[in-house]
């Protein structure tokens, strides 16, 4: 049988696997798209916008101890059935949503029911399929899923706004209704096989809050969030308030949906053609700063052109960097946290202060218009000063992200750098210089072990570390790092790269982090035996 290309990281055998956890992924997004899409659309039909802000506090207020109470349930009741009897649940709730949503109080409820359920069956979803992969499948074949998952919310945006073009609005909840029954069997199709390990314990809200208080980095990734939050629901706001004016009732469905398309069709080119390569050449520092900086000008823009595409642009941009920038930037930033801390801090962060910030921009908004504020125009200051908040905090994230690597591994960094006498780009060219001369090295070594080769590569692997340290100016902690790379084992040589390379700064060759990586793979291999 012909071996699937390097590219592609299913391997012989996984194909089944792919197939069923990415139709979970594809399904929970879709309806996700289409049931936000129905009951963005019933709400602002019946209501005036003004009471959206009362409505993001109420879902945020029923959702974290709807997630924490199903967080609990799971390892009493049995995650599969308790998941498979959810989801048939939500299904039986979408047709008494559509039933009831005749009068404002069925509206409202009807709304408030969808808001909470929708991403319950998101994280249903993800749990089951985290649970159904190990941790080297889940490291080459998630980015997979989540692709699948972002097609669809392309096809439910998409194609629901064909959908309510043609049937209307209330078509969204009964195909809503088609998913979940789709979706109900697959947590008992992807039962993992049993594996004799301790049960997963989730952590708490006490644990989450300890890892926030006592770990500044997880601190400062949670006021990003919380100000992201803030942010993203103002956004939300503007964009539904600027919707009703200038759409007719009977249009925002469609209207809704073709939105959410169009953007996660965006999603799904950055995600996957430029996202990784930014990060790559720039860094965690730079990957946590775009969101907010582009908001600013967003906001900025909204506020000297107050015309629905401009807040259409904001919303847009917004989407697009929350599901790609801020989501890989997040994940990235929290890697080097031990991972009993990290998951206690994506719980808290996901349960806790995530809607946190819905609650927050729920009472500004009401606060700005008891005070006689315009929020068509409040709005885009709030969002200005939260993202420079953010921008802000942002900024702070490099330094933090840099010393919990070096406390990972023991690494005491200088308070003041010392630059070199020789210019910085001199420096580079040097670097890149030794780059291709290790890699020439290390293709003749692959060709034929030789220690005398192996010899060589260390004292130009010497040459390079001390190249690097003269263009960082912290001399010592790069040849610390440089023994951990040298002498540590996986773990401690993955985590010396990416402090280098984020040492490295703007001056960062990412061929130079992407030579020591190939260079431990081949130490890994036995290839390459350390002097």
């Amino acid at each position: 049988m012909r071996r699937a290309p390097a590219w592609i990281p299913v391997r012989h055998g996984e194909w089944a696997l792919v197939a069923a956890t990415g139709s979970f992924a594809f399904l929970a997004v879709a309806l996700a798209i289409l049931l936000r899409t129905w009951s963005d659309a019933v709400f602002l039909t019946t209501f005036d916008v003004r009471y959206v802000p009362w409505l993001y506090v109420a879902t945020a207020m029923v959702f974290v101890p709807a997630t924490f109470g199903y967080a609990w349930m799971a390892p009493r009741l049995g995650a599969v059935w308790l998941n498979t009897l959810l989801l048939g649940a939500f299904g039986v709730a979408t047709v008494a949503c559509a039933r009831f949503a005749q009068d404002p109080t069925g509206v409202f409820a009807a709304v408030l029911v969808v808001s909470v359920f929708s991403p319950l069956a998101n994280v249903i979803c993800w749990n089951t399929v985290l649970d159904r992969l190990d941790n080297r499948q889940a490291r080459r074949l998630l980015p997979v899923i989540g692709g699948i998952s972002t097609l669809g919310a392309i096809v439910g945006g998409l194609g629901g706004g064909e959908i309510a073009a043609r049937h209307g609005q209330e078509s969204l909840v009964w195909l809503s209704f088609c998913v979940l029954i789709l979706m109900m069997p697959l947590p008992l199709a992807l039962t993992a096989p049993r594996r004799r390990t301790a049960p997963r314990r989730t952590p708490g809200i006490q644990e989450g809050f300890r890892s926030f208080t006592q770990n500044r980095l997880i601190g400062i990734v949670a006021l990003a969030t919380f100000l992201m939050a803030l942010s993203t629901n103002v956004i939300d706001y503007q964009f539904k308030a600027h919707a009703q004016l200038a759409i007719p009732a009977e249009s925002l469905g469609t209207f809704f949906a073709r939105f959410h398309g169009a953007a996660n069709l965006a999603v799904l080119i950055v995600q996957f053609g430029v996202a990784p390569m930014v990060m790559r050449r720039f860094g965690v520092g730079l990957a946590f700063a775009i969101h907010p900086f582009m908001l600013i000008i967003g906001a900025v823009a909204t506020l000297a052109f107050p015309v629905l595409g401009a807040v259409v642009a904001l919303r847009f941009v917004d989407t697009l960097l929350k599901f790609t920038f801020h989501k890989n930037s997040n994940d990235l930033a929290l890697a080097p946290v031990r991972a009993h801390d990290r998951r206690q801090a994506m719980v808290f962060l996901k349960g806790v202060v995530y809607p946190l910030g819905g609650i927050a921009a729920g009472l500004i908004l009401t606060g700005s218009a008891s005070l006689g504020f315009d929020l068509l125009h409040a709005a885009g200051f709030w969002v200005m000063l939260l993202a420079s908040l953010w921008l802000l905090a942002a900024g702070q994230v490099r330094v933090h992200y840099m010393q919990q690597i070096g406390k990972k591994l023991s690494i005491e960094f200088e308070t003041t750098r010392t630059p070199s006498r020789k210019p910085a780009e001199a420096l580079m060219d040097d670097l890149r210089m030794r780059v291709v001369q290790i890699r020439s090295l290390q293709h003749q070594l692959r060709v034929e072990p030789d220690p005398k080769l192996n010899t060589a590569i260390q004292r130009a692997l010497d040459g390079l570390f001390e190249t690097m340290g003269d263009l960082i100016g912290d001399t010592r902690a790069v040849e610390a790092a440089a023994q951990r790379f040298l002498y540590g084992d996986g773990s401690e040589r993955a985590s010396a790269v990416e402090l280098l390379d984020t040492l490295l700064d703007t001056h960062r060759i990412p061929d130079a982090a992407d030579l020591l990586d190939s260079l431990s793979r081949d130490r890994t291999r036995g290839l390459l035996v350390p002097a």
